[in-house]
């Protein structure tokens, strides 16, 4: 089921070393410190059962990893999802988001997995942290979509800022709760659905905002546009 090359085989990681081997390895290169959450947050929430870590390697080590987590009833979030830089474009990623996909439908039975993305157009690539408009084609090819959501990630603790210019997708939706417009545009709803993935996002903004308060309410409204991945100018930014 992994779709992996045999010489890149796929595991989950549940124990505190493997966990911290991931964490050095993979997150911290790819990831800026205000998006980087402590490693202690990996292995409690790893233990708690919240979290679920899987990894694909080769004799190297860990060459890429995918972080979900539970949000709530009905919604999952893929916190992190990182391939080693030496091993891009080789279809590694794309093998183990397939597999993580897969397996989070399989054990979480969500409604909705979304995704936190930079904005390109407000976000510079680099070759440590890699090329947002590329990461962003990458999802869209395996069928994410933009939610309409003035997005920003919380600070991730009290001596950091918000993470403004950020995209929220819908990596999967249930197709049972999609609703298609006259003209063609697709919908999700937000109380229950949307606004749940937000309320537990947002639980973590150490001090409310204007653009939190904003946030909430574009996620409140009955139906939430998914929007193709190119259109995300569409979308207006959280300031």
């Amino acid at each position: 089921m992994t779709g992996l090359p045999p010489d890149h085989p796929t595991r989950e990681v549940t124990d505190p070393e493997g966990l911290a081997q991931v964490y050095a390895a993979l997150l911290v290169p790819s990831f800026p410190p205000s998006e980087l959450v402590p490693p202690e947050w990996l292995t409690e929430g790893v233990a708690s059962g919240r979290v679920a870590v899987l990894v694909a390697e080769d004799a190297s080590g860990p060459v890429a990893t995918s972080v979900s987590e539970q949000l709530g009833e009905g919604v999952v979030l893929l916190t992190y999802f990182a391939t080693r830089a030496d091993m891009r474009g080789r279809g590694i990623g794309s093998a183990l988001f397939t597999r993580m996909l897969h397996d989070v439908r399989a054990r979480d039975r969500p409604t909705l997995v979304v995704a936190e993305v930079e904005r390109p157009d407000r976000h510079t690539g680099s070759e440590a942290f890699g090329d947002p408009a590329a990461r962003l084609r990458f999802y869209g090819r395996h069928g994410a979509r933009v939610l309409d959501l003035p997005y920003f990630q919380p600070a991730i603790d009290e001596a950091a800022d918000p993470v403004h210019g950020m995209l929220l997708l819908a990596l999967w939706a249930d197709p049972r709760v999609e609703v298609t417009a006259q003209d063609g545009g697709v919908s999700v709803p937000g109380p229950g659905l949307v606004a749940t993935a937000l309320g537990s996002i947002l639980e973590d903004e150490t001090v409310p905002s204007p653009e939190g308060a904003v946030l909430r309410a574009a996620a409140g409204v009955p139906l939430v546009r998914l929007y193709a991945v190119e259109d995300y100018p569409r979308v207006a930014p959280s300031r």
